[in-house]
């Protein structure tokens, strides 16, 4: 805790400091965002989540059953073989089974779809 006060304090003291390391005579002025654009802006992102989130693990499981990739056995859970499986199964999803991923691309794209008309309706490509 009180770390978080000393670093608070010395923020505060360098943002009153930085006009004077400009140099004499000039000015800084900080321009805050305008919040509530902002607010507007991360209300699409918030409802994006839910969905988003509900649909993510299901539709990962249809592209593990639609790429059917045979795994190596992995004896003791070996970070070395866990890597390669997951580069092999990448691979052989990317590769050889490219409609599989497109398929799940789209479905993801159809799932965030109303939240990236409304994120695109405010303007707020701006604020990234």
């Amino acid at each position: 805790m009180y770390a978080m006060k000393a670093t608070l304090c010395l923020s505060i003291l360098a943002l009153y400091m930085l006009p004077f390391t400009m140099g004499q005579g000039t000015t800084l002025a900080i321009t805050l965002p305008d919040f509530p654009k902002l607010a507007v802006c991360i209300a699409p992102l918030r409802d994006l989540v839910l969905p988003l989130a509900t649909k993510l693990i299901p539709l990962a499981a249809e592209l593990y059953k639609c790429v059917d990739f045979k795994q190596e056995t992995n004896p003791g859970y070996k970070l070395a073989v866990i890597l390669k499986n997951t580069y092999n199964w990448s691979k052989k999803a990317l590769l050889e089974k490219l409609s599989c991923a497109e398929t799940l691309v789209k479905k993801v794209y159809e799932v965030a779809k109303p939240s990236l008309v409304k994120f695109e309706a405010n303007e707020c490509w701006k604020f990234l």
